[in-house]
C-alpha cells in the first residue's frame, strides 16, 4: 500500500482484496443528520449486544473480506462474554438483596 491506501473497503464501488475474496462495496449515504438523532434511532441498526451479533451472522460483505472463520470466532467470543457478563451480580443489586 502506498500513501493514502487502506486494507478497508470503502467509497464508491472501490474493490479491495479481502483475506477470503475479492470485496467490491457501493456505498450510498444520505444527507447528514440534522436534529437530534437519539430521539429517532436507525431502526436497522441493533440495539443490544445480542442483535448485533445475529445481524453480524447475516453480513455479506464481511465475511467475504475477514474470512468466515474469523468472524464465527469473533461471535462466538463475544457471545461467550456477554454470558459471563450477564452472570456478575452488580455490587448494588449485591447489598439490597442482603
Amino acid at each position: 500500500m502506498s500513501g493514502g491506501d487502506t486494507p478497508y473497503p470503502s467509497g464508491h464501488g472501490q474493490c479491495r482484496e479481502g483475506r477470503a475474496a475479492r470485496v467490491c462495496v457501493t456505498a450510498k449515504s444520505g444527507a447528514p443528520a440534522i436534529a437530534n438523532v437519539s430521539k429517532e434511532p436507525d431502526p436497522a441498526l441493533p440495539f443490544n449486544i445480542d442483535e448485533a451479533l445475529a445481524k453480524l451472522a447475516r453480513a455479506d460483505v464481511l465475511p467475504a473480506y475477514l474470512g468466515e472463520e474469523t468472524l464465527t470466532l469473533y461471535r462466538e467470543t463475544k457471545r461467550i462474554e456477554t454470558e459471563r457478563l450477564r452472570r456478575i451480580v452488580p455490587h448494588a443489586e449485591y447489598d439490597w438483596y442482603l
